[in-house]
């Protein structure tokens, strides 16, 4: 509810969705009634969760699926696709993109962002800050093309089959298909810098 480039942020998620032309029904769940009010002033379906689906320890996807389950499950949606409401920079059209190759492959799709390294980049910092490899194969003064590129889940748009989903109760089941996604899209806020960095980017996009 904090307002960033001359609205509040989940507005941001709000008309992203809104102008999706994939979408069918657009809801949000919160259990704080502030949220809701909101939600449902934008003509938004609202489904309020219950107090522990709420917090850090809460994988975002679980009071997705108790949602999905509250308006009718799989026999009323065929997909359900999770939009976490910290990505303002979110585009209708890579909505749009990923719920289309879900529905091609008949299976989940994942966004997620290129971060232009291999495996042989990453490292890890023992306690007395030592570095270590991450994996088994250790390779020095190697080049970028020995070995494929890495990508990382952004969690901007994930989408999957209703069915499926929940029974696995999980976004991540199976052999999902990454959707990749714009670096500036993926701007993900959690920290009051976040939000500097990405009223600069919204306002520099307009």
């Amino acid at each position: 509810m904090r307002p960033i480039a001359g609205k509040l942020l989940i507005d941001h998620t709000f008309d992203a969705a809104k102008a999706a032309r994939s979408l069918t029904t657009v809801c949000l769940t919160s259990e704080d009634p502030e949220i809701l009010a909101h939600a449902k002033q934008a003509g938004l379906e609202t489904v309020t969760r219950d107090p522990e689906m709420s917090g850090d320890a809460v994988h975002a996807s679980v009071p997705i699926i108790a949602a999905l389950e509250a308006l009718g499950g799989a026999d009323t949606f065929d997909y359900c696709v999770m939009l976490l409401p910290t990505f303002p920079l979110r585009t209708a059209a890579t909505i749009d993109a990923v719920v289309a190759r879900a529905i091609d492959a008949a299976d989940n799709v994942l966004s997620v962002s290129a971060l232009g390294k291999t495996i042989h980049h990453l490292r890890t910092l023992t306690d007395n800050g030592r570095v270590r490899h991450i994996t088994e194969e250790k390779l020095t003064n190697f080049q970028s093309q020995d070995a494929p590129l890495l990508h990382t889940l952004n969690g901007i748009c994930y989408c999957a089959p209703s069915a499926p989903l929940l029974r696995e109760r999980s976004f991540h089941y199976g052999d999902p298909i990454g959707y990749v996604t714009d670096h500036i899209e993926a701007w993900d806020i959690d920290t009051e810098d976040d939000m500097r960095f990405a009223e600069f980017l919204i306002k520099a996009r307009m």
